[in-house]
């Protein structure tokens, strides 16, 4: 779904930057802004590089990303969903949640959505 949302955003040479709360190789996963074809292969590199071990609370990540870029709309993808994400995006316009698992039963506002990723399949009987 990441690679998707990035691959649009070359096509349309939105600039972009990728964050995550873990590290590559040692170092902080965090590209520098960029657009185009040449930036989406290697965001798609690091996207594939990812390894599934946190090293820092990603509150903490986004809240120093918001704090440092105060006009920039920003895009979490995530199957872990906070409550505190939650009251951060409730009041954050420019943020958008895409829960890739489904939100509790609450009224939620435009900018926090759950996405599925496949549809089941009904077994017909």
């Amino acid at each position: 779904f990441c690679a998707a949302l990035l691959g649009t955003a070359a096509q349309t040479h939105l600039p972009v930057r990728l964050l995550a709360n873990t590290e590559i190789d040692g170092i902080p996963a965090e590209s520098r802004t960029g657009s185009g074809p040449d930036h989406l292969i290697r965001l798609l590199h690091m996207l594939a590089a990812l390894p599934d071990l946190i090293s820092c609370q990603f509150i903490r990540l986004l809240r120093r990303f918001l704090a440092q870029n105060q006009n920039t709309p920003v895009i979490v993808i995530s199957p872990f969903v906070s409550d505190e994400l939650l009251r951060i995006a409730a009041a954050e316009s420019r943020i958008t949640v895409l829960s890739l698992k489904p939100l509790r039963d609450m009224k939620y506002p435009a900018n926090i959505r759950h996405i599925t990723l496949q549809s089941e399949r009904k077994s017909i009987s």
